[in-house]
């Protein structure tokens, strides 16, 4: 039997609704109106309605045929895969997501390819056989999207003004919902500090953003919101002066990381190049180590390549070899 969900009222009918995912916290939260409708922030696993939302759900009082909207913040197995679910439990629900977002958000087929094995091809970073039936039997079943969101939008909650923020770096769509009332910022994965962390505390996931400098953006325009309460996907909810160290401590792992890179690909390896995976294994020995491993640092570590790259920092050595390796060209 699976443990019942944690449910904590973050503020006043904001509920975070907590369950494990593997070694770590996941989390979505609920958005109670007046009338006691809502709206749903994220759907976890492909089992987490039934295991956790349905109940979660019956505590807090909320019937299923009140849930408004379930709003998916981005392209991931364990925030979007128990949509269908969901929407099954909740059938007069609508579904929103990231208007950049839509094609991997309401496909898990194209989420595998597109996200989790985008590097296979030029960097042999790719799942195993096992890995790939685990994200296949977590991110559940296609689903059709009635809202595709650009960021500046309001829902409307009776009694509530929810704003609509893109916060794009973690993907290219990611949204954020903004309580204006209560200045309770849901952000889901959109910044990360230097860690996801584990149930004892330790580093589970490394910080995976895609594009540095959006994700950078991204950290500058929370500070700008200013929000009093900050939730997240996986960690605990932030107030005070723990927010400004948090996205401080996340700015900071991006300019340590970028520096990282550079001296890993310097003239000692000029030669030879330095491949992703070789960087993502430098990183984790640097910020880990991870428990999800050196691999898990593929999307970050690529994102900062990139860049490096597009500045002139980094040079490819030849771009038609597999895997690609990199030289510095200072």
């Amino acid at each position: 039997m699976s443990a019942p969900p944690l449910v904590a009222e973050l503020a006043p009918g904001i509920f975070e609704i907590g369950s494990v995912f593997g070694a770590r916290r996941l989390h979505q939260h609920l958005l109670v109106g007046d009338d006691g409708s809502a709206v749903l922030i994220d759907a976890g696993v492909a089992a987490t309605p039934a295991a956790t939302l349905a109940p979660a759900l019956a505590e807090v009082g909320v019937a299923p045929e009140r849930l408004r909207w379930l709003v998916v913040t981005h392209p991931d197995a364990d925030h979007q895969g128990g949509a269908a679910a969901l929407l099954a439990l909740a059938p007069a629900c609508g579904a929103a997501c990231g208007f950049l977002d839509l094609p991997l958000v309401r496909d898990p087929e194209a989420l595998i390819r597109d996200r989790y094995r985008a590097y296979a091809r030029e960097h042999a970073l790719d799942l195993d056989a096992a890995e790939l039936a685990e994200v296949r039997a977590i991110s559940g079943a296609p689903v059709e999207i009635d809202l595709a969101l650009f960021g500046g939008e309001a829902l409307s909650l009776p009694g509530r003004r929810l704003l609509v923020h893109r916060l794009p770096g973690h993907s290219a769509g990611h949204l954020a919902i903004e309580d204006a009332a209560s200045g309770t910022l849901l952000m889901a994965d959109a910044v990360h500090g230097r860690r996801s962390p584990a149930l004892d505390g330790g580093p589970a996931l490394p910080p995976t953003y895609e594009d540095v400098d959006a994700y950078e953006q991204t950290i500058a325009r929370v500070r700008a919101l200013a929000p009093r309460l900050l939730a997240s996907g996986h960690m605990p909810a932030l107030s005070g002066a723990e927010i400004a160290a948090f996205l401080d401590d996340s700015a900071a792992f991006v300019a340590e990381l970028d520096a990282l890179l550079l001296r890993r690909a310097d003239a000692a390896v000029a030669a030879a190049g330095v491949t992703l995976a070789e960087l993502c294994a430098a990183a984790d020995a640097a910020f880990g180590p991870f428990a999800a491993g050196p691999a898990m640092l593929r999307f970050a570590v690529h994102g900062h390549v990139r860049r490096l790259v597009e500045r002139g920092a980094l040079a490819a050595v030849d771009l038609l070899r597999t895997p690609r390796r990199y030289v510095s060209t200072s």
